[in-house]
């Protein structure tokens, strides 16, 4: 009996030793930026109500975003100077309106997004776009 004791302890230790040892699996929070308005290249045809409208989604979770939106003179235009979003869900919306009413029609601009995949930030999804009025 002392000797099954022994066997047994033996095996719990080992057993231990090996599992402790192992690497773990990585696992990636893989994140999806969908810009779904205004589209990539296109023509915003109100631009006292430009709709800006991303859905976020993530593997494990979602944690700081930034979004910018910049005329052709890099200049950033409010509430996307930048807006910034901090979730630990695995979806989030932005919905924003923003009046770009006081440029002239043809004027480019451009929307970015950098969602961080962890709370270092040592990796991030990016998504731009570029569109006008």
């Amino acid at each position: 009996m002392h000797k099954l004791f022994k066997l047994s302890i033996l095996i719990i230790i080992l057993f231990n030793f090996i599992s402790c040892t192992q690497k773990e699996e990585e696992v990636h929070n893989h994140i999806t930026i969908d810009v779904l308005s205004p589209t990539n290249n296109g023509t915003v045809s109100t631009p006292n109500t430009t709709a800006i409208k991303i859905n976020l989604t993530a593997d494990v979770e979602l944690h700081d975003v930034e979004v910018t939106l910049k005329d052709s003179n890099n200049n950033s235009i409010a509430p996307f100077n930048p807006l910034d979003v901090h979730s630990h869900t695995k979806s989030t919306t932005i919905d924003e309106v923003v009046d770009l009413s006081s440029y002239a029609a043809g004027e480019k601009f451009t929307l970015t997004i950098e969602a961080c995949e962890d709370h270092d930030c040592s990796e991030k999804e990016t998504e731009s776009i570029s569109f006008s009025i």
